[in-house]
């Protein structure tokens, strides 16, 4: 019989976005799960060192990001192939602007949109200029990590509350 208090790494997820297969190497933290239900989880210490800050802030940019951005009141999936779809269409857009585009915001047939090329172009843009401000926020969040201004989850969390706004901003 398992033991549901005792916490194993959860090799499903190992290589998956957010948890490198080279974990170890890079000093990541791995995925980890309870035994016995299997529900995945990423425990925070109760009071979390700078590495186990930094480790949260890697997380909820990875989360935010793939999340994707508010633009004009529709979300935006930004996982690594959402990205790279939407600067397909932007190339195509480019080499023909006459073109329109279906464009579907979140992956799963849910959310069809039709772009004119220069809304294709803008959008890849915004989504561009979004995806590197959660790089630049977890940038800020690792030096006031290392400033010893933030110092809990809950302070992770507010750096990244503004980023989810409608955008832009």
């Amino acid at each position: 019989m398992s033991d549901p208090t005792k916490m194993v790494i959860d090799g499903n997820r190992v290589g998956t976005k957010g948890y490198p297969r080279h974990w170890q190497a890079i000093g990541a933290e791995p995925p980890m799960k309870y035994e016995e239900s299997g529900e995945p989880i990423n425990p925070v210490p109760e009071n979390p060192t700078p590495d186990d800050l930094a480790a949260y802030a890697a997380r909820i940019s990875w989360e935010t990001r793939v999340a994707g951005p508010l633009i004009n009141g529709v979300r935006i999936k930004c996982d690594g192939d959402a990205i790279g779809l939407i600067k397909s269409m932007s190339d195509l857009a480019k080499s023909d602007g006459t073109r329109t585009f279906a464009f579907d915001t979140h992956g799963d047939g849910g959310n069809l949109l039709q772009l004119t090329a220069s809304e294709a172009i803008a959008l890849d843009h915004q989504v561009a200029e979004w995806v590197q401000k959660t790089f630049d926020r977890r940038a800020e969040v690792y030096a006031a990590i290392t400033a010893g201004t933030v110092t809990t989850t809950a302070d992770v969390d507010a750096a990244f509350a503004d980023v989810t706004d409608d955008w832009p901003a």
